[in-house]
């Protein structure tokens, strides 16, 4: 055997399981694509203790921090399921002046009411709502008087 082809065989080997390797580990590191089965990162969150923090916010500093964290949580969906009345995803944004998808699959009327404000689902009911908000802000929503979720309403 020539040292030539020693050295072939020793690059083929090489390339061979540097290749072998990509494929094995490809899989493990790939990037996740948010599809609507992977769920947001406002799933993951207590809604009762960020309800109780956005409500013990007395201050500007801590108003500007609930903002924040809200900011941070709420997700880019253009579809609010309320099935329910477990909304999905649970914290929401919602442009000013825009309307935004309002899904039921119940076979009963769901309504959200924040303050001045109602949103009514029909049974099994997929619409397009717009609803007039005051401005930006964090608008929490009780469905079956029950908080459950919030719309985070931006420009």
């Amino acid at each position: 055997m020539t040292k030539q082809l020693l050295i072939s065989i020793i690059v083929l080997l090489l390339v061979g399981i540097v290749i072998v390797l990509g494929i094995y580990y490809y899989p493990v590191n790939k990037p996740v694509v948010q599809t609507p089965d992977t769920p947001d990162k406002s799933e993951a969150v207590d809604m009762d203790v960020l309800f109780a923090e956005i409500q013990a916010a007395s201050n500007a500093e801590a108003q500007q921090a609930v903002f924040a964290k809200v900011k941070n949580l709420a997700s880019d969906a253009t579809t609010l399921d309320i099935t329910g009345c477990q909304p999905q995803p649970p914290i929401i944004r919602v442009h000013l002046n825009q309307a935004f998808n309002l899904k039921n699959r119940d076979t009963v009327e769901r309504q959200l009411v924040h303050g001045q404000f109602t949103l009514t689902a029909p049974p099994a009911s997929d619409a397009l709502v717009a609803p007039a908000f005051p401005g930006e802000g964090v608008f929490g929503y009780e469905c079956d008087n029950k908080l459950v979720g919030i719309l985070f309403v931006t420009q």
